[in-house]
């Protein structure tokens, strides 16, 4: 079982997780093994483990994706912005939230939201054509790299629901 079980380990599950479950797997072959098959039952004990593991192991690896964002502080973020209140706006704290998220985009995305919603001290927001001439690339392209940028965001702030975002 230990053999099986090493060539399905990877992500998610470790070795002894899917040692567990291979034992379990194991309990369930014993109970619904039938000799008159003329089986024996390594066999079959093999099998049933192998079965096992293709169910399990790309369920686990799915929930892992779908469940676990690896953006916990993002997510944090996120969950303090919401209940804000304008008239108790702490502007550091703001400031220090805005730069954490901005910090997932590369440098062009975090660049081109900073200048187009004007999210630095002292400048005001700037059109795409203005971007556009500041970054030496069309304006076509500085909207393509916004809306890139943004749906990144919202895969970070919604990651159930990502596949609708796309």
């Amino acid at each position: 079982m230990v053999s099986i079980a090493k060539k399905h380990v990877s992500g998610p599950q470790t070795l002894f997780d899917l040692i567990s479950d291979g034992n379990v797997s194991l309990m369930r072959a014993v109970e619904k093994f039938d000799y008159t098959r003329g089986n024996r039952f390594s066999t079959y004990a093999s099998w049933a483990i192998m079965r096992n593991y293709a169910r399990s192991v790309p369920r686990e690896r799915y929930q892992m994706d779908r469940f676990a964002t690896g953006q916990d502080e993002v997510l944090d973020i996120a969950g303090s912005l919401r209940a804000y209140d304008a008239d108790q706006v702490n502007l550091p704290e703001l400031r220090e939230s805005i730069d954490a998220v901005l910090a997932q985009l590369t440098p062009r995305e975090r660049t081109i939201l900073i200048g187009h919603y004007g999210l630095e001290e002292g400048h005001e927001p700037r059109t795409l054509e203005q971007l556009s001439h500041r970054l030496d690339i069309s304006k076509e392209r500085v909207r393509q790299i916004e809306l890139r940028a943004l749906r990144k965001l919202r895969r970070m702030f919604y990651p159930q629901k990502a596949d609708l975002l796309s």
